[in-house]
């Protein structure tokens, strides 16, 4: 808009009404922040005949993201900044003059529709692979999240609560919280999606032994139009699971197909393993999965029990310590 209106003759005018102009280089038009990535590209188009400076503009977005472009042309000022917090963008903008236009674009899903666009399989897992959002969106993978229960009130694990304020919350409040499966709705938008980014589609799901999440996706994929859809029971659930989802989007990028994926993957979990422990045994007391009792003697002796989800996707019992300064070599005893 700018450029027509120096095409069609009108002078160009800086923001800022008092003392000399603002040079117009890009050093002071731009300011980029490269600390992290933010989700949302946002731009405004503000209007307005007593505009700030763009230095005043540019400080006041500095706590809300990074990328920060900063442009004025006489009553007009034009904003560019990568931000998690576009409502926060725009409510600021309000205070500068009249918002002549506005936008938000998820960054995250642009990258995941532009990568997955050219792979024979596009990749879908649930939320339990505890992968980091900004590996996942990288790697192309979609996540359907689980949900996540407190009170009778619903949230869908990594879109309404991330994993740090669920567990801050059992921790300080103690809340109890439960899990279910996605609702096949979810499951349907995500095989929809893939099959919108891949000629095939290969869900990895956890342990069909300890949750309905993998028959629910199982149904799913049996239903019409997701004649291409693999559903695999990875029989693991965490990071094991997030591992797996991490090799069949390399094997996809190397142009496998899905059969050979799911045969490379079966190889995979015979030959892997996931061990855990309690730190404590106030959450399977609380959650009725042990009694009053052997969770009281298990506190007073220190007992930190070694739990293994063998290769059939089952949680067993597999050793125990007595305090946790034995544990770390014990499990590397079993390793």
């Amino acid at each position: 808009e700018g450029i027509m209106r120096l095409i069609e003759g009108h002078p160009l005018h800086w923001a800022r009404r008092r003392g000399p102009p603002e040079p117009a280089s890009a050093a002071a038009l731009a300011q980029v922040a490269q600390e992290r990535d933010y989700r949302f590209c946002t731009e405004v188009l503000v209007r307005g005949s007593a505009l700030p400076a763009a230095t005043s503009v540019r400080a006041g977005l500095r706590s809300l993201g990074g990328s920060i472009v900063v442009l004025a042309d006489g009553d007009l000022l034009r904003v560019h900044v990568h931000t998690d917090q576009p409502e926060a963008v725009f409510a600021l903008a309000q205070g500068w003059g009249v918002i002549a236009s506005r936008k938000a674009e998820d960054v995250r899903e642009q990258h995941r529709r532009l990568a997955r666009v050219h792979r024979p399989v596009a990749v879908v897992v649930d939320s339990s692979c505890d992968l980091p959002d900004d590996l996942a969106d990288r790697v192309g993978l979609i996540i359907v999240p689980l949900q996540v229960i407190e009170n009778g009130r619903v949230y869908l694990d990594r879109v309404d609560i991330t994993s740090p304020e669920l567990y801050r919350r059992m921790r300080h409040e103690q809340a109890l919280f439960t899990t279910s499966q996605p609702a096949p709705g979810a499951f349907r938008q995500a095989f929809l999606d893939a099959q919108a980014q891949g000629e095939e589609v290969l869900a990895l799901i956890l342990s069909g032994a300890l949750s309905g999440t993998h028959a629910s996706a199982a149904a799913v994929a049996r239903g019409p139009g997701f004649a291409g859809v693999t559903v695999f029971d990875s029989r693991t659930t965490s990071l094991a699971l997030g591992l797996l989802a991490l090799r069949a989007t390399e094997l996809a990028e190397r142009g496998m197909r899905a059969p050979a994926i799911v045969e490379e993957l079966r190889r995979i979990r015979q030959r892997s393993g996931l061990l855990f422990t309690l730190d404590t045994f106030e959450h399977v007391l609380r959650s009725g999965r042990i009694g009053r009792a052997r969770a009281w003697i298990g506190e007073w002796l220190d007992l930190k029990p070694i739990l293994e989800l063998n290769h059939e996707g089952v949680v067993a019992p597999l050793d125990r310590v007595r305090g946790r300064e034995r544990l770390i070599p014990r499990v590397l005893e079993h390793l």
